[in-house]
């Protein structure tokens, strides 16, 4: 017993404790309640019990015990007498806490046997009672338990049992007890709101709310008591199901009392007196616990009222809270009739109906508050008429409040508009009011204005003021009559100059004339209008165009590849467009310039608006300028200008060769030059040497000729060998420019290149690591001539090109190959590949070296396999539903095909997936076979990922794919089937299996609990299925049926409750149905899969 203690944290070894000490169990001829017993037998007749609750540690006289009556529960056989009995109670974890336990072991002597006298026996007591203290076995003991002590809260199992002088063994169920000693927790009362309330109805204060915490109990009490501790008030909050303890509650979070007197229940309760009340909270728990705590606050009811007005200071209810220094603020007036009852007042700022500012205060309310327009928030109310008003809550709690005052916010300036423009023809928007000339001889307008107040005039030229006085005033001396505008709020007047003087006869000066508009409004709102001003100005100035080139080649090197022109003008400040255009000969403008600002050249790139260039061919030049004023003046047909950007022409420069050998032998003694011109233009010829020297020239007119060169120079001596440039250019009149090159050498040393070439490593492994895995071409030319192209050539063993290497000049000394061609296949293992090294110089010479590429063998590919999630639930329930398995594959040969299979728990063929080429990275299986039959609940199913590559290698990696335990949905109701719970043959044993198989029992079996668990409301129906094994006839399968599987399952079934009641599942929502043989769920004759039929099922009903 002591090594089964050694690890607590072994469930496995705790079951089995369990089930050894259940009163020796597994004594044969052990008899449960309910079932079998021979006639002279006893038994203990106890009912179903429901679940116990003590709290002995508080001893205060109230369930302290567990008291279970024992001597009425007892039935004694004929011939038998009980001689031991025992209550013992475990914890949750299969630990023995308590052990009560008597034995007789006196034995009836020999005269006593002959002559049949009366057998000793225990002494049955009418109770059995467990104190809630240690008191066992020290080798039963949970770790770090002490005899005598309090076991801690919790769940706990208990179980009574007895046996006769035949050591016959009757036992109970087990029963479950909870040990509470907390009793029920009153958290913190918060601070109360307000502590006097008026229960009148009219909305304010009409009850009084306390906020209350606490834990979560069987029953709760709130109780109003008066002055004299009276209840006057009470209410009860209790779990309407008082064996379901997650409907316990905890107390109301907010416990409202309208002042009234009876309990909830009743009806038309009637307004307690006024007074002070307190509230008092009782809990209580299963276990005998109680609180009772009272808040520390009491409260009072009272019913007694004040008249409150409130008026603008000055009268005038107007303001405008701009910061503008008038009348920002609004000062009011308050009056109150009676202020020594104002407990609080506030005065609150509405807008329909809406409270925006509010400012609170106690006792009486101020004399004076100046209202500054703004929200709560500080920003500034919108313009508009608010009610203000000041409300009061008394000391009875009652609400007095003023008549509501209109006042008015008005940030809004006087409106005052003035806008002129220039007549016959306007002036743009944006652009200065200038007339005086032209289309522009006068100033015409309007001048709108706000009526109801004072507006000032004043006109000012260049700054200095012309003219000053009230609108009235202007209105009756030029007696010009406003009209009136719109409803009638604003007033308009017309106005019209034509440039004479405003005050003298004559015409005005030129200049600057400004006129602005003043005035303040009852909000005291300062309007401005806009300070408008015109401009007199009567100049008439001209214009001239002129330009200096007459030729133009666009976008080239050319000098000429611009054209500027000039232009002069006067009174720049005041121009308003320039209008610039070239037109080409069909009129059309190609290019223009329209701005605002002048300028007094323009370069011509010879692009139109659109960036292209224009085509070749004459154009001419126009300027147009329009003033502010009205004046315009312009220049036109300036030119023409010939675009010329086509460049002189080669249409043939080509050499006969390009390397030849003047020695005198016949072989490339002279080369000839074909070359071809567009007729029109002057061509020069040059060829230079390597130093740019002119060796030898020719001049061209109008078209060019074939020449043929004989290396000789301009004084007939043979030139060196090296490279010369053979150059033909020519300039025309736009300075368009062409040139033409070729290169000629001159070589008379004609001697044929030497290669070389080697291998390394040889034979060459493409799937080595590192640097092993490259093959490294060696390369060397050694040759006197210049070397043209170079050509690396990799045959596959049937003379056909794999893989090949150019370029020109001189090849690279190394060349490195990674065994793959342009496709990326790769060299086959244990073959031979040839490869050609070939080399042309430039005077025609071909030279060839030959060498074999050995391949070595590869090795295979490397393999991975992940699985995820695991557990694997293929339940419907949408969590772990489908199982990832992810795939890689590393070859460095080419994979032919690939299989991933899962194999059933006996390691027959489940589900195949498998395809060519290389494997997907990953695969999503639902759970189900090939067949359709979807997985057990918590078994194991292997997979094994294979691969074959091209050169013959197979490869297979293995995992397990662990089942979760699946709760299938079947109309309505909820089903768990696992075939995964060993027992031992033919028997009802969880335990005395092999100890693989008993720990699988127990991860099973824990994980089941915690399930089941998570459908607090459901029942269980715990059904066992056997398999059938004598299938000779209906007859031997229904006695088969009837003798042994029905018991058999039926007994299966209890062995599990009794497992899952330890590991925390309700007994109560427990039961057993056995169903033998009667639903396989694969034919009895199935014998591979007859595993499948010896299972125990849960259904979850509602």
């Amino acid at each position: 017993m002591k090594q089964m203690r050694g690890n607590p944290t072994s469930f496995g070894r705790m079951i089995v404790l369990c089930a050894a000490v259940l009163l020796v169990l597994a004594v044969t001829g052990t008899a449960f309640a309910g079932g079998a017993r021979e006639e002279d037998t006893p038994v203990l007749e106890i009912p179903p019990q429901p679940r116990q609750f003590i709290s002995p540690a508080n001893q205060d006289g109230v369930q302290d015990e567990l008291i279970l009556p024992f001597s009425s529960v007892v039935v004694p056989g004929e011939d038998t007498v009980v001689v031991e009995y025992a209550l013992t109670v475990f914890d949750a974890d299969g630990f023995t806490v308590y052990l009560q336990r008597e034995v007789q072991t006196e034995r009836r002597g020999f005269f006593g046997n002959l002559f049949r006298g009366e057998k000793p026996r225990v002494e049955i007591p009418d109770t059995l009672m467990w104190d809630g203290r240690y008191d066992a076995p020290d080798a039963q003991l949970p770790p770090g338990a002490v005899q005598g002590e309090f076991v801690p809260d919790g769940e706990y199992t208990y179980q009574l049992s007895i046996v006769d002088d035949q050591r016959n063994v009757s036992s109970s169920p087990p029963f479950n007890v909870n040990v509470d000693n907390t009793p029920p927790q009153v958290g913190d009362f918060p601070p109360l709101e307000y502590r006097i309330f008026a229960p009148t109805g009219d909305g304010v204060r009409d009850d009084i709310t306390f906020e209350l915490r606490g834990s979560r109990e069987l029953r709760w009490v709130v109780s109003i008591l008066d002055e004299a501790n009276g209840i006057v008030y009470e209410e009860v909050f209790e779990n309407p199901t008082p064996r379901r303890l997650d409907l316990d509650m905890a107390p109301p979070a907010r416990f409202v009392w309208d002042g009234t007197v009876g309990t909830a229940r009743d009806e038309d309760r009637p307004i307690a007196p006024e007074g002070t009340y307190r509230l008092q909270l009782h809990g209580e728990d299963r276990a005998g616990n109680s609180t009772t705590v009272m808040h520390p606050r009491t409260v009072t009811l009272s019913l007694q009222d004040a008249d409150l007005s409130m008026e603008a200071a000055d009268g005038n209810p107007w303001f405008s809270p701009n910061n503008s220094g008038r009348r920002d603020t609004l000062p009011l007036r308050i009056t109150t009739s009676q202020p020594e009852l104002v407990d609080r007042w506030t005065i609150e700022v509405l807008s329909r109906g809406q409270v925006v500012r509010s400012e609170s205060g106690t006792g009486e309310p101020p004399e004076n508050w100046v209202f500054d327009g703004r929200r709560q928030d500080g920003t500034v109310l919108p313009d508009g008429t608010f009610n203000v008003r000041i409300r009061a809550i008394l000391i009875n709690a009652m609400d007095a409040r003023s008549d509501p005052l209109d006042v008015h916010i008005d940030t809004a300036n006087p409106e005052v508009t003035v806008a002129l423009d220039t007549t016959p023809a306007a002036t743009e928007r944006g652009e200065p009011v200038v007339f005086g000339a032209g289309d522009k001889q006068a100033i015409t307008g309007t001048i709108r204005f706000e009526r109801d107040v004072p507006w000032m005039i004043r006109i000012s030229l260049e700054g200095d003021v012309l003219a000053e006085g009230t609108l009235e005033e202007f209105l009756e001396t030029s007696g010009i009559r406003p009209r009136p505008v719109g409803t009638g709020a604003l007033s308009e007047i017309e106005l019209t100059w034509d440039g004479s003087a405003l005050i003298e006869e004559g015409a005005a000066p030129d200049g600057t004339y400004e006129l602005l508009l003043e005035g303040e409004d009852r909000a005291g709102n300062i309007g401005r209008s806009r300070q408008v001003r015109v401009i007199k100005d009567s100049r008439t100035p001209r214009v001239t165009l002129s330009t200096e080139d007459r030729y133009i080649s666009p976008l080239t090197d050319s000098p000429r590849s611009t054209i500027r022109y000039e232009i002069s003008y006067g009174a720049a400040e005041r121009i308003r467009e320039f209008h610039f255009e070239i037109r080409n000969e069909q009129d059309r403008v190609v290019r223009s310039e329209y701005r605002q600002r002048p300028f007094e050249r323009f370069e011509w790139t010879g692009l139109t608006n659109a960036g292209t260039i224009v085509p070749d061919g004459d154009y001419l030049a126009s300027v147009r300028i329009f003033w502010q004023n009205g004046h315009s003046a312009e220049v036109l047909e300036v030119g023409p200008v010939t675009v010329d950007r086509t460049a002189p022409r080669i249409e043939l420069l080509a050499p006969q060769y390009r390397v030849f050998s003047p020695t005198g032998d016949g072989r490339r003694d002279t080369v000839r030059i074909e070359q071809r011109v567009t007729p029109g233009d002057d061509w020069t010829m040059e060829i230079l040497d390597g130093e740019d020297e002119v060796v030898l020239t020719r001049e061209y007119t109008d078209r060019v000729e074939p020449f043929t060169w004989d290396g000789l120079d301009a004084e007939g001596n043979p030139v060196p060998d090296g490279e010369y440039r053979y150059v033909l250019r020519s300039v025309d009149r736009a300075g368009n420019r062409t040139t033409g090159t070729i290169v000629l050498e001159v070589d008379t040393v004609l001697d044929e290149p030497e290669l070389t070439l080697a291998l390394d490593p040889q034979p060459y492994a493409p799937d080595a690591e590192g640097p092993d895995g490259i093959l490294k071409i060696r390369l060397s030319v050694l040759a006197e001539t210049i070397i043209r192209e170079w050509d690396v050539e990799i045959l596959d063993p049937r003379g056909m090109t794999f893989h090949r290497f150019s370029g020109e000049g001189t090849p690279p000394p190394v060349i490195e190959w990674d065994g793959r061609n342009a496709q990326g296949v790769l060299v086959r293992a244990a073959e031979q590949y040839p490869l050609r090294f070939t080399v042309r110089d430039h005077v025609g010479n071909v030279v060839t070296e030959e060498a074999t590429v050995r391949i070595a063998r590869f090795g295979p590919p490397v393999l991975g396999i992940t699985l995820e999630p695991i557990p694997f639930a293929p339940d419907g329930s949408g969590e772990n539903d489908i199982l990832t398995i992810g795939l890689s594959a590393q070859a460095e040969t080419r994979i032919l095909r690939w299989s991933v299979d899962i194999l059933d728990p006996r390691d027959r063929p489940f589900k195949r997936f498998s395809g060519t080429g290389n494997p997907p990275a990953s695969l999503r299986w639902d759970g189900l076979s090939d067949r359709g039959e979807l997985v057990q609940s918590a078994m194991d199913y292997p997979v094994r990922f294979t691969v074959q590559d091209d050169i013959g290698n197979t490869v297979t990696e293995e995992a397990t794919i662990a089942t979760d335990i699946l709760v299938m949905r079947e109309n309505g109701r909820l089903r768990i089937r696992i075939s995964s719970i060993h027992f031992a043959g033919n028997t009802p044993d969880l335990f005395m299996s092999e100890r693989a198989k008993l720990d699988e029992n127990l991860v099973t079996l824990r994980r089941l609990a915690q399930i089941l668990n998570r459908y607090p409301d459901r029942q269980i129906v715990v059904e066992g299925h056997a398999a059938h094994v004598f299938l000779q006839s209906p007859e031997s399968i229904a006695r088969e049926q009837r003798e042994e599987l029905l018991p058999l399952s039926r007994r299966r079934a209890e062995e599990v409750i009794k497992a899952l009641i330890i590991l925390g599942v309700d007994r109560d929502r427990l039961s057993i149905r056995a169903i033998g043989g009667d639903r396989p769920v694969v034919p009895h004759s199935d014998l591979e899969n007859l595993w499948k039929n010896r299972r125990v099922e849960f259904l979850l009903e509602e």
